[in-house]
């Protein structure tokens, strides 16, 4: 079960991901080192490949 787009995005913010500016309505862009996370800022759960891109993007297991 993923979790939640809120929890992810303050889990980055701590890890030291940036946000950026420019992020589209309810997304919101981080970068750290070169690489960026596009995140859906929303209280809903992530969809499971959204998930799967940002675990890769963000080096989680």
């Amino acid at each position: 079960m993923p979790p939640k787009a809120s929890e992810v995005y303050r889990r980055l913010l701590r890890e030291g991901w940036r946000e950026q500016e420019g992020g589209k309505g309810s997304h919101r862009k981080l970068r750290r080192n070169g690489v960026m996370i596009i995140v859906p800022y929303h209280r809903r759960e992530l969809r499971a490949r959204t998930w799967e891109s940002i675990r890769k993007k963000a080096g989680w297991k």
